[in-house]
């Protein structure tokens, strides 16, 4: 079924948590180990917001700051959830996300209005590190984290069908660890209003058609 918003509820931190530990102890998310269960208290102390669908079957979070998280989909009848997910996190303020450089999120999240600035080496403390490491010529699998921020403008692009956009990732600047690839994606969110040349000629080269007034 095509899933509408009406399809979606606000549930607390304890279920979003209980029924998102569920699926990936029963395995029915896809891909599994590019989605990250945080702890209870992570979810209780850090976010404010939790979507779910009516059947619990897919979900995500968001941290007090944006920060879209734990975005996942289990065996959902829901089609078209994860648009749907982010419109109502991104109506209540979501800005910011990151995923594992893999195909299939490169273009959810490109589709959605986002536009990936920092990337980094995934963390080898990563409780996936392992198996994403031993599957990284995988399109399905990768080692390296994307920093993205929203733009209203790519979005509306998307939604009218006005057209494709193009994003050259291999323009992404590259750091060493997460939290620089997070500070410097953090540093854009707050400057990306009133850009210097500089900012400018960066996202350019990303997204060479950006409109910067569109923020």
């Amino acid at each position: 079924m095509i899933t509408t918003k009406e399809d979606i509820v606000e549930v607390d931190a304890l279920t979003f948590y209980e029924k998102f530990k569920w699926h990936k102890d029963h395995n029915t998310i896809k891909h599994t180990e590019q989605v990250l269960l945080r702890s209870l208290e992570h979810y209780t102390r850090e976010c404010f917001l939790f979507l779910m669908t009516k059947d619990y079957s897919a979900g995500l979070a968001m941290e007090k700051s944006g920060r879209i998280i734990s975005v996942f989909k289990g065996n959902s009848k829901y089609i078209g959830v994860g648009k749907v997910l982010l419109d109502l996190a991104i109506e209540r303020g979501g800005c910011k996300l990151e995923c594992n450089d893999v195909q299939m999120l490169r273009y959810i999240y490109g589709r959605n209005g986002f536009v990936p600035v920092s990337t980094s080496p995934l963390d080898e403390n990563d409780i996936y590190y392992t198996i994403l490491k031993a599957n990284e010529d995988d399109e399905n699998h990768g080692t390296r984290l994307i920093f993205w921020i929203f733009d209203k403008g790519l979005k509306e692009k998307y939604d009218s069908s006005k057209g494709e956009v193009y994003i050259n990732f291999s323009e992404i600047k590259e750091f060493n660890t997460e939290d620089e690839a997070e500070e410097f994606r953090d540093s854009i969110l707050q400057n990306i209003c009133n850009p210097t040349e500089e900012l400018k000629e960066y996202i350019l080269k990303i997204i060479d058609d950006y409109i910067f007034s569109s923020k």
